[in-house]
């Protein structure tokens, strides 16, 4: 009886275990955040006529009332801190609303866990409709410390829909 009632102990451990993804189950290779990650940099959100960030299902997006630029910062999870090995691509999808045109820049970067950049370069994205900025050489970060970000100048109209990134 109790060779029975064992069997059925560890057939439903290794049920909800496999149900589960398995004990050690691989992490998605691929990371998504939405645009809305994203927050002002500068102007700080303090500025007399409001800083024209904002958040909506679409991401984060430039509609200031001066139709200036806006600095935003976008940070990125890190959740593999035993590798050295950076980010392996970095993808920043944008808009620019119909009827406008301007080109978002951002600066991709790794950073040390006391802030100092290890290595960081700026893309261009597309001055109208969709576009995708992507990094493939962002290969260096501390190991067990240090983080991901990315800073855009958003043009007016545009916005930051989505990050994608991929650690080794």
């Amino acid at each position: 009886m109790k060779t029975n009632i064992g069997k059925k102990v560890a057939g439903a451990i290794a049920l909800a275990l496999a149900l589960a993804g398995g004990v050690g189950a691989a992490r998605a290779a691929t990371n998504i955040l939405s645009g809305n990650e994203c927050q002002a940099f500068y102007p700080p959100d303090v500025v007399p006529d409001g800083q024209g960030v904002y958040h909506t299902t679409s991401g984060t997006e430039n509609i200031s009332s001066n139709k200036g630029v806006r600095l935003v910062m976008c940070p990125v999870l890190r959740d593999n801190t035993g590798t050295t090995g950076g980010l392996q691509k970095l993808v920043v999808r944008t808009t620019v609303a119909s009827g406008f045109s301007g080109a978002t820049q951002c600066f991709g970067m790794t950073h040390t866990m006391y802030g100092s950049i290890k290595v960081g370069t700026w893309q261009t994205a597309a001055s109208t409709g969709s576009s995708a900025m992507t990094w493939t050489n962002l290969t260096q970060s501390d190991n067990g410390s240090g983080a991901y970000d990315i800073q855009c100048n958003v043009v007016y109209a545009g916005t930051i829909n989505s990050i994608e990134y991929q650690e080794p």
